[in-house]
């Protein structure tokens, strides 16, 4: 925010230029007040950088508050705007900064009114020592703390492979991966012989999603956290990663692959069948389960339009940082952020949502796993 407030305060001052127009105001308040001249020209450039905080906080809030649609170009500005990157460059550009201004100052070669634009800059400068990314990770950026403990070698031969491609969004790398697990024939049965939940309540959905946090899928979660080590993803990364597993699952519509309208899978069946395909719901729950074992805060994002539905994953980001997009609080007042599951472009990435949906939304909701 003091990286962008300083921008526009360059911009304004320097560029435009509002700057002659405080020099011109200057004497005013001078004769108004009996300040002296450059008392008075600070106090003017403080009220004006003051005002653009102020007007981004509350352009901030009210984005947050009537959660607009964040459009992939305004994620691309606003990481460029975050100047995420190399510290020590960083360092460097400030103190040839403030040592070169001091040395005009000094020499008498600095125009007084000058003396702000560098000010500004300086103050900008200083987001970055607190702000190397969009989202802020407490501690080590360490990985969360898996529900579980480690899984037992299988020393089966594996009978399910699955295969991504995770483009990381704050770097250009993308990381091929594969993981391999033994899916139990008999877990996968008890699972698909289950009735279904009535969805009287969309918190039956949740079940589904703790209820199929089975050995398989427990496997699975754990070859994914052996991903995040060995390449030391962070939190967000692994996250990111996993969503980019889920999704490389094929999408296939109920009718198609249970010969009905509404069918909900347990994560293993969606596991199992793989090769067949699933719906939304079918993503978004054994994306929330891979999670939740993993130790992350999640849910399931239920949209409704007039005549449809559709459902992705809630993710909640490791801090109180926000995170941008698109997002909705729960009833217990946390806010999750929508994640698409389903496949779709790699660009696609957390609270990013398809315009086509805001357009028609008539309601968007959290469902929790409250246990």
């Amino acid at each position: 925010m003091l990286f962008l407030s300083s921008l526009i305060f360059v911009v304004l001052m320097y560029v435009i230029p509002g700057e002659l127009g405080l020099v011109i105001l200057s004497p005013l308040l001078v004769n108004f007040s009996g300040l002296p001249y450059s008392v008075a020209l600070a106090v003017l450039n403080g009220i004006v950088y003051v005002l653009i905080l102020v007007t981004l906080f509350i352009s901030k809030y009210a984005y947050d508050e009537l959660q607009l649609e964040q459009e992939q170009t305004h994620r691309i500005v606003k990481e460029f705007l975050s100047v995420r990157g190399c510290h020590i460059l960083n360092l460097f550009g400030v103190i040839i900064i403030v040592a070169g201004s001091l040395v005009f100052l000094v020499a008498g070669a600095l125009p007084s009114a000058f003396i702000y634009l560098y000010a500004a800059i300086v103050v900008g400068f200083l987001d970055i020592f607190y702000k190397d990314r969009i989202v802020q990770f407490s501690g080590d950026n360490s990985l969360p703390v898996p529900m579980y403990e480690t899984p037992t070698v299988d020393d089966e031969e594996p009978n399910a492979v699955f295969k991504w491609v995770y483009s990381r969004y704050d770097t250009s790398t993308a990381d091929s991966h594969q993981a391999s697990i033994r899916i139990g024939q008999s877990e996968y049965e008890e699972r698909r012989s289950r009735e279904r939940y009535s969805k009287t309540s969309l918190s039956d959905f949740a079940l589904y999603v703790i209820e199929g946090e089975t050995p398989s899928v427990v496997k699975l979660a754990w070859k994914l956290r052996e991903i995040s080590e060995e390449l030391r993803y962070t939190a967000i990364q692994e996250a990111e990663n996993i969503v980019s597993m889920v999704r490389s699952i094929p999408y296939a519509s109920d009718q198609v692959t249970h010969g009905m309208s509404e069918y909900a899978n347990f994560p293993v069946e969606t596991l199992c069948e793989a090769n067949l395909g699933s719906d939304c719901e079918d993503h978004a729950i054994l994306a929330a389960a891979l999670l939740d074992l993993l130790g992350h805060k999640v849910g399931l994002f239920y949209m409704d339009f007039a005549d449809s539905a559709h459902m992705a994953l809630a993710y909640v980001y490791p801090t109180d940082a926000d995170g941008g997009g698109f997002c909705r609080r729960a009833c217990h007042g946390q806010l999750y952020y929508y994640v698409e599951t389903i496949p779709t472009t790699s660009e696609n990435k957390i609270g990013d949502v398809a315009a086509a949906f805001l357009e028609s939304l008539s309601k968007a909701e959290v469902i929790e796993l409250d246990r």
